[in-house]
This record gives structure tokens, C-alpha cells and sequence, in this order.
């Protein structure tokens, strides 16, 4: 049976569904003692997302959207900021979890940022552009849902004369779809976090694409 698809751009009814998919793909679940905590992470995380895109699309298939892509071009206005919702609420949450369920998160995301940041110091000049975040839900996946985001964000990236630009990925992700289009891996470090009831360790990789 032929699935109607629609690619619009990202509004603020969507985040619910943006972050049941971060949830789906992060597979936190088991390691953050409370589900108020993992949402709070959650929060947090898509708002840092939102607020360094100047774009922003969701792909919906028969009105369900099932995957979502962001990017942003050095120098053009971070739009998609608009959409964040209020981080404090979300603080405040984290706040009142338990101390070692709130060091945990917080010494996670502490490590993510600081990888990140290795991975990129002395590239920084490389790139005028980014691919800051893709997913796609796990019911879409295999229809080819994830390039045909792609194809809208590299448009945009045409239309901006962007030359290169990086992403960052990870194991827990399909990182292999990004050397299926064309995509270089420049760099990879290992990532482990431990938290009170099991570690997630992952490798993550700085992948580049040069547009020609």
C-alpha cells in the first residue's frame, strides 16, 4: 500500500513527536532513573538543536510525521530558535531529581559537548555550514525516508553556496547512511558514560560533506 509523504517545514506542534523520536533513538530509558528526568534531558537537547538552525523540515507520512532534519549556514539567521520551548522548566526538572541521577545527566552531556568539541578544534575554519541533527522514525526506516530529507537540507545548502559542511554521529545512530551519501568520516573518538544502573558507551564520529 503506496504511503502519502509530506516534507513541510518544522512548527511547534512537532516537538512532542521530535522528541519521542530523540527518546526512540538515544534508548536512555534504561539507564536515567525517571522518566521526568529523560524528558527533561530530552527538552534540553532538541532546544539546543533549535537553537542553532536556520533550518528546519519534518517529513510526515499519511499525516504522521516520521522524521525530521536541521542545519544551519555560518551567517544566516537561526530561525528555527523560535520554536524552543522554555529550557527553565526544564532545569527546574533536573533539579529535582535525585543528586546522582542529575550528575549523571549532567556529566553525560558535559562529555557529548566536549567530544564534540576535540573532534571539531582546528576544523572549525573548514566548514560553512552544518547538518545539526537527522532522524528518522523506526517504522519509516528503509524507504529511503532519511535521503530524501537530505536532498531538502543540500537544496538549501545550494541556495546558500555552502561548500562544505560537517555533522556529528554515533554508534546508537545509522551512521552508516552518511557514507552512503557521500559523506567523510575526518574523525572519531570514544564516548563512555556511566550512570547509576549501567553505562552507555558509544564511538562518535565528525563526518564532512564537500559539495562540488
Amino acid at each position: 500500500m503506496s504511503q502519502s509523504l509530506t516534507i513541510r517545514d518544522v512548527e511547534e506542534s512537532d516537538l512532542p513527536a521530535l522528541k519521542a523520536m530523540i527518546d526512540e533513538t538515544w534508548e536512555w530509558v534504561d539507564l536515567v532513573e525517571s522518566q521526568e528526568a529523560l524528558d527533561a534531558t530530552i527538552s534540553l537537547y532538541l532546544n539546543q538543536v533549535l537553537y542553532y538552525s536556520s533550518f528546519g523540515k519534518v517529513a510526515l507520512l499519511d499525516g504522521k510525521i516520521a522524521g525530521a532534519i536541521f542545519g544551519s549556514v555560518e551567517g544566516d539567521a537561526p530561525v528555527c530558535r523560535m520554536l524552543q520551548d522554555d529550557s527553565m522548566d526544564h532545569a527546574l526538572t533536573l533539579l529535582k531529581a535525585t543528586e546522582n541521577e542529575r550528575r549523571d545527566v549532567y556529566e553525560c552531556i558535559s562529555k557529548i559537548n566536549s567530544t564534540y568539541a576535540d573532534l571539531l578544534r582546528g576544523k572549525e575554519d573548514t566548514y560553512d555550514g552544518s547538518l545539526v541533527f537527522l532522524a528518522v522514525s523506526e517504522e519509516a526506516r528503509g524507504i529511503g525516508l532519511g535521503k530524501q530529507l537530505w536532498h531538502e537540507l543540500s537544496a538549501y545548502f545550494g541556495t546558500k553556496s555552502v561548500k562544505s559542511i560537517y555533522v556529528y554521529t554515533d554508534t546508537d545512530c545509522n551512521y552508516a547512511f552518511y557514507e552512503s551519501a557521500g559523506f567523510t568520516c575526518r574523525d572519531e573518538q570514544d564516548l563512555s558514560c556511566a550512570f547509576r544502573v549501567g553505562d552507555w558507551n558509544v564511538r562518535i564520529f565528525l563526518y564532512e560533506y564537500r559539495f562540488h
